[in-house]
């Protein structure tokens, strides 16, 4: 059981302060050689390098070339990693990606939703979980105020 990341959620939790709040969850994290590539944060290295976010090598070629023709290398790694381990849900923001997991049938979710469940888990309390969803926006992350409120209403998802 796990969560492997794409380049875009580990760069927003970063910026939002949350890595080190996310490692406290009880499961294995990781993410791909290619997403470390596309990140450029001393914090996510220095946590890779640590352990904290393992490194996983994927094989793209379980991704059929149809569906990964539109996605960049760090995306199809993950999903490529989530095809071949099933215990593991990607964490994927950028639509486009989140379609291929869709029709490949994996389990995945995005920031967004990753940061509600740091607060079903009690890692976050709930009001801060909505105050970073509502900070999102002045950070460069594009979400929908009714998207935030779909969020929150959600139910705890069984991560780990």
């Amino acid at each position: 059981m796990g969560l492997v990341f794409d380049a875009s959620s580990l760069i927003i939790l970063n910026e939002v302060g949350l890595l080190r709040d996310l490692i406290r969850l009880p499961i294995a994290l990781a993410t791909t050689q290619s997403v470390l590539a596309e990140v450029h944060s001393a914090t996510v290295h220095e946590l890779s390098r640590r352990g904290a976010i393992g490194v996983v090598t994927s094989r793209r070629e379980v991704v059929p070339p149809e569906i990964r023709l539109r996605l960049g290398s760090g995306e199809t790694s993950v999903i490529a990693w989530v095809v071949e381990n099933p215990a593991y849900w990607a964490v994927l923001d950028e639509r486009l990606a989140r379609d291929a997991a869709r029709r490949l049938g994996i389990r995945f979710l995005g920031t967004a939703r990753l940061i509600k469940h740091l607060a079903d888990k009690g890692i976050l309390t709930f009001d801060r979980a909505r105050s970073l969803l509502e900070s999102l926006p002045g950070i460069g992350f594009y979400i929908r105020n009714d998207t935030i409120r779909l969020v929150l209403g959600e139910p705890p998802l069984e991560i780990g």
